[in-house]
């Protein structure tokens, strides 16, 4: 059984979302798109949303769930399950959003859906109840893990030795603090329920990274506080250490990464 995967988008400014495909199944990581720009990126990558089997979230920043925060949602237009936290849909009642097709997932549990599993592991964020996932066939294991001011002991385990793995490289150290931002936004970023640096991403790849691992596609990157190559450099020099053979990739702002599998 072999599972493909690609971002959609993948930024603060254009949103985040990626798609995970199985032999049985097709989800979305996230929705933090236009509902338009959602459906047309889906539409280039030859899926359509009614096929969509669930959506899963990972917090409520707009950047991942902008489709879903709207009068009618993404999911309603398509009829299609969500998943998140209870704090999660809790927070969403008190905004007074509306999401017919909500589903709770918490910390720890796993989801059977077709040949899939999707494992839901919490994580450091500032938001009430911030969550990653694993998602699991019978012979493969992708893990998708974004916006976190550090890495745990405890998240390592859902990440270690997957074939694949999504994992966010927002930010250079440098180029954050040369940003002109508010001191206020630096601190929240680089804090320990922000966002990891390139070096931070680069010291997990260390451990995380085994003979198993197939692909990994860095994340989340900032367009003012980042580069493409700057994140690739860093994250390669923690591969070469560890004799990394697979495939790394870096995941576009804007538009649809390649498939990888």
């Amino acid at each position: 059984m072999i599972l493909h995967y690609r971002s959609l988008a993948s930024s603060s400014r254009y949103g985040n979302a990626y798609l995970v495909r199985s032999p049985q199944r097709c989800v979305l990581i996230d929705c933090g798109m236009p509902c338009r720009r959602l459906e047309e990126a889906l539409s280039a990558c030859g899926v359509s949303p009614v096929s969509l089997d669930a959506i899963f979230v990972t917090h409520e920043h707009g950047d991942h769930i902008r489709a879903l925060a709207l009068k009618r949602p993404f999911s309603h237009r398509h009829q299609i399950p969500v998943y998140g936290p209870s704090d999660f849909w809790r927070l969403w009642a008190n905004k007074g959003w509306c999401c017919r097709y909500s589903q709770v997932i918490e910390p720890g549990q796993t989801l059977e859906l077709g040949d899939m599993e999707i494992s839901c592991f919490g994580k450091p964020h500032d938001t009430v109840q911030p969550v990653g996932y694993q998602v699991q066939t019978r012979h493969e294991r992708l893990a998708i893990l974004t916006d976190l001011g550090h890495l745990p002991a405890a998240v390592v385990p859902w990440l270690r030795g997957n074939e694949h793995l999504v994992l966010e490289s927002n930010y250079d150290p440098q180029l954050q603090e040369s940003s002109g931002r508010p001191r206020s936004l630096i601190e929240r970023v680089t804090g320990e329920r922000g966002h990891l640096s390139n070096p931070q991403a680069a010291g997990a790849l260390l451990d995380l990274v085994t003979s198993t691992t197939q692909t990994i596609l860095l994340a989340h990157l900032s367009l003012d506080c980042n580069t493409p190559g700057r994140a690739a450099t860093s994250a390669r020099r923690a591969l070469d250490q560890v004799s990394f053979s697979g495939r790394l990739a870096v995941a576009p702002p804007a538009c649809p990464s390649p498939w990888l599998s």
